[in-house]
């Protein structure tokens, strides 16, 4: 095998055409699609209709529905299994009922796995794992958008955004509540409340969708008071149709939330000179800090929403896992996970990430205004950020959504970021475009978005590209074929944004097919094939890959994962750091994985694997440790290992191991590696209180972290955090550093 070319001038004619074969070959696959489409068919049951009754009477979460209205309200019967497949025995039962309350939702079910043992243990908000009921709602009766809630047998709480074709967005919490009760011979139950004031809906809106779902964890079955036409691409445009609303009011008026966080820090070196100082928003004295701030929540109509923050309490509290990224080729995205961009996130959600809410790292203020008029969902933001030399970035995001009949949505969305200095504007960012999504013969999904960007940096001439894409996905239970086309203009740029890579075009294509059973040998299998070809603006082809992978789930909660990838890439290199000149050179690397993991014990959750394979070794400090002067094909091993131990329900304990190993050949010398170990330990006092223990071993950054966080959550914006954390230099380069933390904030509504 050729591992390595020679280096590729720009411009030449054989990239070009192979741009152009990319092309067409993407144009005929999605035209084959349509084909295929047009002879598929679409019939499925009818969904399930309620109508449900109305009562002034409050519930007592208990689980056990003994108010007098839960006698009075409709059953829901006739559940059927659709998970791993339909049409095979059920072996796991329920029914359940829903009463419309004064100013919440009541849901319960009843769950008769027969005789089957009930796995529940305690977890953090979220988790929710083992046996588990899903309700999901849309309010709009669309199955454009819904909410999900999940609660476990142990009454853990888990609630979600869902957005079909891009999946739950789990960082959203909501007001709801639920308690359980577990009985005998397999058999428990859930009473739910989900408070009107946690969603957003039209009051004029008289019929929901709704969805009850329940999971057995013993019998790897879950089943649905609505039927599952699996070939479906939406889900919840299936689910059941519920009726009796009048008069209901989403939204909350006013809300108000104060938040107090207080750090002290300290070096080895002893206390720090004692000494104070204020700001707007906090304060110090001898080390210590305090923060103060506020955020206000109001709900202008029904289904719009204004937020607004004063020197929020953004702060970490909890030490971040380790980032390999020895050796990356892009940038890493972080999850967003602060409270004040999680109201309406996926109204501001593109496929090009043009606003990225972590781009705004530290606001003295901040205001939002998210929501729904009709057909229109509108989402508006504006924050303000200091920077370290003295100026601030100002940060302004418009988007506006529209929703075309119930299978169609076109959208607008502009950023505008400016870098202010001395009330000089040194840097002007502006990103807009269009995009959109389409079911089509509820098998295919069509995705398009288009952005232009104007850069201008003080004493230079304003810059412009554009970025682009088309994806078409054609889905059935058993098959799906995906195709995309992407590209990025060498000079686009969205400062408020994440955009890891530009100056490319992009084809690609994927075929995956699906088998699920309930045999022991073939629960799940998953195999499938693809391929990626890059080419630059100017014709020069950057990367391309060949891929192939198979999922497989056997036995009693046990799977293999397997992967192989051969990789093509044109790495770049500087030559000069004073002209700037680059070098570059083709590559070729061949890489495989694997992976298996079980959770056949109640008490033992486990996976282990290893990538290992060719890679362009195209760090500078890794091939001059190898006594090159060119980046060239050397070896990664990557090995894993997750281990998760419950020996009682109340406690969970945890350790990560993950390691980057770098070789300039595969048995030869190690040019650099990333351990990271990281164990973690929590003890559940009750569902919203816990204790939680980090210790986390670096020992390429050299360093030693402990981390300690004792919380109380009662609800969501009422919260109560003590943790201290210590972080040791392991070469004593540096001192130890300590900080205590404190934070305290509580909700009050109006």
């Amino acid at each position: 095998m050729s591992w390595i070319g020679s280096a590729h001038p720009p411009g030449q004619a054989v990239h070009g055409s192979s741009q152009t074969i990319q092309m067409t070959l993407t144009t005929r696959l999605t035209f084959l699609i349509l084909l295929v489409l047009l002879q598929a068919r679409t019939g499925h049951a009818s969904p399930p209709q309620a109508h449900l009754s109305q009562t002034d009477a409050a519930l007592t979460l208990d689980g056990l529905a003994t108010e007098a209205f839960w006698q009075d309200s409709p059953v829901f019967k006739d559940f059927s299994v659709y998970e791993p497949n339909v049409g095979i025995e059920q072996r796991v039962n329920a029914e359940a009922k829903m009463v419309i309350g004064p100013k919440a939702l009541y849901v319960y079910v009843r769950v008769d796995a027969g005789e089957a043992p009930i796995f529940a243990p305690y977890a953090t908000r979220d988790g929710s794992p083992g046996d588990r009921v899903v309700i999901q709602i849309d309010p709009f009766g669309t199955g454009r958008r819904g909410y999900v809630f999940r609660v476990n047998a142990r009454g853990v709480l888990a609630d979600a955004r869902l957005t079909p074709g891009r999946g739950a967005d789990n960082a959203w919490d909501s007001l709801f509540d639920a308690a359980t009760v577990q009985k005998e011979n397999g058999a428990w139950a859930a009473e739910i409340k989900i408070p009107f004031q946690s969603l957003r809906f039209d009051p004029k809106q008289k019929e929901w969708l709704a969805h009850i779902f329940v999971h057995s964890w013993f019998h790897q079955q879950a089943i649905s008071w609505a039927p599952i036409d699996r070939h479906q691409n939406n889900w919840l445009i299936q689910a059941g149709r519920i009726t009796g609303f009048s008069g209901q009011q989403p939204g909350r008026d006013i809300e108000l939330m104060p938040t107090v966080a207080t750090s002290w820090n300290q070096d080895e070196d002893g206390m720090p000179a004692c000494g104070f100082g204020a700001n707007v928003g906090s304060f110090e004295v001898c080390g210590a800090q305090l923060d103060y701030g506020l955020g206000l929540k109001w709900g202008i109509t029904p289904s719009m929403t204004f937020d607004a923050v004063f020197n929020p309490d953004f702060s970490q509290v909890e030490a971040d896992p380790g980032i390999l990224d020895l050796n990356s080729r892009f940038s890493i995205r972080l999850p967003e996970r602060r409270p004040f961009f999680l109201e309406g996130a996926d109204i501001f959600q593109t496929d090009y990430e043009v606003f990225y809410s972590r781009s705004v790292v530290q606001p003295d203020s901040a205001l939002k205004l998210t929501g729904r008029q009709g057909d229109v969902r509108v989402g508006a933001l504006s924050a303000f950020d200091p920077r370290e030399d003295g100026g601030y970035a100002a940060t302004e995001v418009g988007r506006l959504q529209l929703d075309l009949g119930g299978n169609a949505t076109l959208g607008t969305m502009f950023v505008q970021r400016d870098d202010i200095f001395a009330a000089e504007n040194i840097l002007s960012n502006t990103v807009g475009g269009l995009d959109g999504q389409a079911f089509l013969f509820k098998r295919i999904n069509l995705e398009g978005e288009f952005f232009f960007s104007r850069v201008h940096e003080k004493d230079t001439d304003p810059s412009l590209d554009v970025a682009g894409k088309a994806r078409a996905v054609y889905k059935t239970d058993n098959f799906r074929l995906q195709t995309h086309y992407r590209m990025v203009g060498d000079n686009f740029r969205s400062d408020a944004g994440f955009i890891p890579r530009t100056g490319f075009h992009e084809g690609f294509i994927k075929a995956d097919a699906y088998y699920r059973g309930d045999g022991f040998w073939a629960r799940n299998i998953s195999p499938g094939i693809w391929t990626r070809y890059n080419v630059s603006p100017q014709g020069e082809r950057e990367d391309r890959v060949f891929g192939m992978n198979n999922f497989w789930r056997f036995g009693e909660r046990m799977w293999l994962f397997g992967r192989l990838e051969h990789f093509g890439e044109l790495v770049r290199w500087e030559i000069d750091e004073d002209t700037g000149e680059e070098g570059s050179v083709w590559t070729e690397s061949t890489e495989f994985a694997l992976m298996y993991g079980t959770s056949t014990l109640q008490w033992l959750d486990g996976n282990a694997g290893m990538v290992v394979g060719q890679t362009p070794i195209r760090d500078p400090d890794l091939f001059t440790l190898a006594n090159r002067d060119t980046p060239f094909v050397g070896w990664r091993y990557g090995p894993r290992a997750n281990i998760v131990l419950r020996p009682t329900h109340y406690l969970t304990l945890m350790c990560d191991y993950n390691h980057f190993i770098f070789m300039d050949e595969r048995e030869g010398e190690i040019l650099g590696e990333q351990p990271v170990v990281r164990t973690q330990g929590r003890f559940f006092f009750t569902r919203n209180f816990n204790l939680r223990y980090i210790n986390q071993w670096q020992p390429y950054k050299k360093i030693l972290i402990n981390d300690a966080l004792l919380s109380y959550v009662p609800m969501p914006g009422t919260v109560f955090f003590a943790g201290f954390r210590q972080t040791d230099a392991l070469d004593n380069s540096a001192p130890v550093e300590r900080a205590v933390f404190l934070k305290y904030s509580v909700l009050f509504s109006f």
